[in-house]
């Protein structure tokens, strides 16, 4: 995926990839207090929000009237589309979707959203990292 994104860039995007929302708030967060902000929004009430709706109550109800397979793929769907409401987001919409997979497996296998919701966060908060490294 990584390389097929790096090309899209490259071939369509003249080497400019779009920019996230998030990577403009991170990249703008330079006292401690912002950037204390900007780490609970996107390792906390982020993944908290984004559990509840789409493995919590989507993938549950799809369950019921899809099954298991389609649920996940569905749910997985949703929650990578949800976020082109940031449309600096569309590049990295391939690998929400595979991320969003991980989650409704793990939120099925255990019946419980706690697993996905720290494996989220834990996501988020390599990301905010690696935001916060590449701006300094």
């Amino acid at each position: 995926l990584s390389l097929t994104v790096a090309l899209v860039v490259e071939v369509f995007l003249d080497g400019e990839a779009p920019t996230q929302d998030v990577v403009e708030a991170a990249s703008e967060a330079l006292g401690g207090g912002e950037r204390l902000l900007v780490i609970v929004g996107a390792v906390a009430l982020a993944p908290a929000i984004e559990e509840v709706i789409f493995r919590g109550i989507l993938l549950g109800a799809l369950r019921r009237t899809r099954g298991d397979t389609a649920a996940i793929y569905w749910s997985a769907a949703g929650f990578a589309l949800v976020h082109l409401l940031d449309p600096g987001a569309v590049l990295v919409v391939p690998f929400l979707f595979v991320l969003g997979v991980v989650l409704a497996r793990q939120t099925i296998k255990t019946g419980r959203i706690g697993r996905a919701f720290f494996t989220h966060a834990g996501f988020n908060a390599i990301t905010i990292v690696a935001l916060f490294v590449a701006v300094e």
